[in-house]
């Protein structure tokens, strides 16, 4: 998120990140996947900006590479 900030030139003040991960079955293949909802909140910027550090922290973070395509991730800005 500090990298990001830095990148859209915007003082990001802290930031938290509550996530709720859940195991939900795909009726098609009768697997379970893993899906995550992500609630952020970014201290000292205004909501646009706040999802756009947000956007651009989740194209830039290994975690968020490592598992793209494999787990279902909802980003949303509180």
């Amino acid at each position: 998120m500090g990298v990001a900030a830095k990148n859209q030139k915007a003082v990001l003040k802290g930031s938290s990140i509550d996530s709720k991960v859940s195991l939900v079955k795909d009726d098609s293949t009768n697997k379970l996947n893993v899906s995550v909802i992500f609630n952020i909140k970014c201290e000292g910027v205004d909501k646009a900006t706040a999802e756009k550090i947000v956007k651009e922290a989740h194209t830039i973070c290994p975690y968020s590479n490592a598992t793209r395509g494999n787990i279902d991730i909802q980003l949303n800005v509180v």
